[in-house]
């Protein structure tokens, strides 16, 4: 048995123990790296709370920005209506916010002639007589502006330094027009 030795043989029986180690280790790996750490999940969620907050700061103020925006077109609707009425009965000239609703003169929704939409409260006030008007929108549950439209379309807003309650309605602060 020359050229015959065991090493050879023990080497390859090494080297096979040694690959299937290397293979039970890789598993183990594996089994190890299939799952996210509890410290990844964490910082995911505070990255994830961060975005919401900031998007819901941003939707609330987009929010009020729109309903600021509902009240000056309900303003001009009331002017519109005013408008209208008085062409067609010159000799009374501007009324008051409830003959404009459809329980007279249908010009306007029944809600804003309730003086209440879109958490504004409206209302009309006559100056000399029955020819001139004020309309004022006023915020209750929505915006931080008051706007004030008069007959000659002038528009100004407000903005009110402390939030309205049922009797005391906003009034006050920093005139911006």
């Amino acid at each position: 048995m020359k050229g015959f030795s065991a090493g050879p043989l023990r080497s390859e029986k090494n080297l096979m123990e040694s690959v299937q180690r290397s293979e039970i280790l890789m598993r183990m790996q594996k089994s190890r790296q299939s799952g996210f750490s509890l410290v990844e999940l964490i910082s995911v969620l505070a990255i994830l709370l961060s975005l919401s907050a900031i998007a819901a700061n941003r939707y609330l103020k987009m929010r009020q920005v729109a309903q600021e925006a509902a009240a000056v077109s309900n303003m001009r609707e009331i002017a519109n209506a005013e408008a209208t009425y008085v062409i067609s009965h010159p000799e009374v000239g501007y009324v008051p916010l409830a003959r404009l609703g459809p329980a007279e003169e249908n010009l306007i929704s029944a809600d804003l002639a309730a003086g209440e939409k879109q958490g504004y409260n409206f209302s009309v006030l006559l100056k000399d007589g029955m020819d001139k008007y004020a309309i004022l929108g006023i915020p209750q549950t929505a915006g931080s502006k008051s706007f004030i439209l008069d007959n000659s379309g002038k528009l100004t807003s407000t903005i009110c330094d402390r939030p309205a309650t049922a009797t005391q309605p906003n009034s006050g602060g920093k005139r911006l027009n």
